[in-house]
This record gives structure tokens, sequence and C-alpha cells, in this order.
């Protein structure tokens, strides 16, 4: 899409969940921000968030024993 002209339908794409089509009818600028810090923080975070759920997530889900402390025992 991102080579797309204006006012030119495709069609007969192929993704992944089906076969699009789409017609770009304006094309606009990014708006430049002042800062991008703190949107990187924002995402950085969100992103930790994410994979410390998915962390648990397994964790709660995988059947594990730990034994790390048996090593240290003597018999």
């Amino acid at each position: 899409m991102y080579g797309a002209k204006e006012n030119q339908l495709y069609k007969g794409i192929e993704g992944n969940r089906g076969v699009f089509s789409f017609e770009l009818n304006k094309r606009e600028l990014p708006t430049a921000l002042p800062n991008y810090e703190a949107n990187r923080k924002k995402i950085a975070e969100s992103r930790k968030r994410l994979t410390f759920k998915i962390y648990e997530a397994i964790k709660k889900a995988s059947d594990i024993e730990d034994n790390r402390a048996n090593m240290y025992v003597s018999n």
C-alpha cells in the first residue's frame, strides 16, 4: 500500500486471511512530534508488561517442579 497511487483501485491482493482490494483516496504525511521520547518509553513499558504476562501464562500452564534445592542437600 505504501507505493500505491491515488484514486487507483488495487484488486486481488492475497493476504493471510483472504483476498483484499483497496483504493487510496488521500495521502497525508505523518505528523511530526516535538519529542519522541515519551512515545518510545510508552512502547517500551507496554512491551515489558506483555513479556511479563506471557512469562506468567507459560509458568502457570506448565507443570514444572523446582528441584534445585536438592542439589545442595547432602544425603
